[in-house]
């Protein structure tokens, strides 16, 4: 997933979350796929993660370095459109874009 996310493959991260994998899952480091999707610049896979979470992504989730996917954001200006959507995301406030049941799958850390 994580490789997806770093080759800006939209496709594939769509697909591996319709199949359940969690739009939550962490790496060794605390990221999460928005934190990874900003620091691969990854702009198809950030306007899709905005685009299908419904305010379901953690935009506050700190990974083990202490930082949100929106600090990630603000730390270049590559990304201002998208940071336009992560502030409307956080006041647009959770709407789960998945139905949760048990088939949900859990993110292997590599």
């Amino acid at each position: 997933m994580f490789s997806a996310v770093a080759q800006d493959d939209s496709i594939a991260v769509k697909k591996l979350l319709k199949n359940g994998l969690s739009m939550h899952c962490k790496d060794k480091l605390g990221n999460t796929l928005l934190h990874k999707a900003f620091y691969y610049k990854s702009k198809k896979v950030i306007h899709l993660l905005l685009s299908i979470s419904h305010g379901t992504c953690n935009l506050n989730a700190k990974n083990n370095y202490g930082l949100t996917p929106l600090e990630i954001a603000v730390s270049t200006t590559e990304h201002f459109e998208f940071l336009k959507e992560l502030l409307e995301q956080l006041q647009a406030g959770p709407q789960p874009a998945y139905p949760q049941n048990k088939w949900n799958l859990f993110c292997t850390i590599q």
